[in-house]
């Protein structure tokens, strides 16, 4: 049995009731994570651009654009709602697979549960799924593809919305195999894209693309039946890596439990020096007007993807080192404010980063890594190392963190205890019938555009 038909025979066969009590706590946490962070990116600019190509040219109104107060049809929505999760770059990623997994499979399932009035347990289920076939295919391949200067959410993540969406509609084995085939040659984008409107497009085409690869395949589609096994399919194509033994526990070992949830608004990449340098800032007493030299050590991942100096557009700061390092020792915090146009071109913020050096290190395997170093004027030497940033399993945000991470950015868009009520529904998620989850993305809907 190949890949392709294991993944297919699993997404199939797994039913809510087989998943385990943690596996579905973490989901619902995926799922407020989610939907703080699409809220939040529904106040971005490219999601009233989105907003105005879909009045423009509206589909059935099946489905809600979170926070914009309109309905369009179930693809238009999972490509809005996918990008806007990722429009802030405030979203869940993986370590290993340096992939954002919720973005994509969210992204595709929610427009589609409320079109087809799911329950949150058939939604929860499909979504673990597709968390799961996503994030096996980026443990191999993550690295590869951004070596190659391919996104693994923009690409991967169109599997897992494809798996996600396909065990919503209950496909059968078969039509899986069609749905996977269909996300595999559909996958694209491109890390050039970073820092551009471009970059949260490609996980609103993931979640768009694999609903649409799903939807296909229930009516009859055909695609390749070997995308994920063959010479000519994804993985050997694009990363030029065999896939052969990714599926070994599945159904008892769930990726899920190694999910990371971002205190900052920047790349995953990012984080582990974050962390080290407001550690060095507070231990210390640290400040820039102090400081010499700064040496980031990282993994070369990091540096490649988070490496950017010169910039222009508060986007960019999101996959600058250099930029998150200012900005963490100049305020001692790292809000998601401080990603603007003005802040980026600061020039007490563009003079220190001036001052910090990224030196990328072969003995740090993992994004996970980091070593701050910074030497003052006067000769002092401070150094921190991080090797699990705030987040991550090994050093997780408490329940009360993620509660106010969600509610900050729920705020920005929904009014009176709105917020309070999409919380509350959240936690008890594996509890509610069609018309339950309907009443929660109603709450989300958001006020129309004057």
């Amino acid at each position: 049995m190949g890949i392709t038909e294991e993944f297919a025979a699993f997404v199939a066969d797994t039913k809510f009731a087989d998943l385990p009590p943690r596996v579905v706590g973490e989901a619902k946490l995926c799922l407020l994570d989610w939907l703080g962070v699409a809220l939040g990116g529904s106040k971005e600019p490219l999601a009233d651009i989105l907003t105005k190509m879909f009045k423009a040219m509206p589909g059935e109104p099946q489905a809600t654009v979170l926070g914009k107060g309109l309905k369009t049809s179930p693809l238009n929505a999972a490509l809005a709602n996918g990008a806007m999760s990722h429009a802030l770059d405030f979203d869940d990623y993986l370590v290993d697979g340096l992939l954002h997994p919720s973005a994509p499979a969210w992204g595709a399932i929610l427009p589609l549960g409320e079109w087809k009035t799911l329950s949150g347990k058939e939604l929860l289920a499909a979504f673990v799924l597709g968390f799961e076939v996503e994030a096996r295919i980026a443990r191999v391949l993550g690295k590869p593809l951004i070596d190659t200067c391919f996104h693994p959410t923009a690409t991967v993540g169109t599997f897992g919305a494809a798996a996600a969406a396909g065990k919503a509609l209950g496909l059968t084995p078969q039509q899986l195999r069609h749905a996977i085939g269909m996300a595999g040659t559909q996958a694209a984008g491109l890390i050039e894209s970073f820092g551009s409107m471009s970059k949260p497009l490609h996980a609103g085409k993931a979640a768009m693309n694999g609903l649409l690869a799903a939807l296909l395949a229930s009516g009859g589609f055909t695609a390749s039946e070997q995308m994920l096994d063959s010479e000519r399919g994804f993985a050997r194509v694009l990363a030029k890596k065999d896939l052969g033994g990714i599926g070994e526990g599945l159904g008892k070992q769930y990726e899920i439990v190694n999910n990371v949830y971002k205190p900052y608004a920047s790349c995953g990449a990012t984080h582990p020096a974050i962390d080290a340098m407001l550690e060095v800032r507070r231990k210390y007493s640290l400040r820039a007007s102090e400081v010499k030299e700064i040496r980031c050590i990282v993994c070369p991942i990091a540096s490649h993807v988070a490496g950017k100096s010169q910039l222009t557009v508060g986007l960019e700061g999101k996959f600058s080192l250099q930029f998150c390092l200012a900005a963490a020792l100049s305020y001692g915090e790292l809000t998601a404010d401080k990603f603007s146009d003005s802040e980026v071109r600061r020039a007490d913020i563009v003079e220190l980063m001036e001052k910090i050096r990224l030196v990328p290190n072969e003995s740090f395997t993992s994004i996970s890594d980091a070593e701050v170093v910074a030497v003052t004027r006067s000769g002092n030497e401070y150094r921190h190392v991080v090797h699990a940033a705030k987040g991550s399993p090994e050093n997780p945000m408490t329940t009360e963190e993620m509660e106010s991470k969600f509610l900050s950015l729920a705020r920005l868009v929904l009014t009176g205890d709105k917020p309070r009520r999409v919380l509350d529904l959240v936690m008890r998620f594996d509890e509610l019938d069609g018309r339950q989850v309907a009443e929660l993305i109603g709450l989300c809907a958001g006020e129309p555009a004057v």
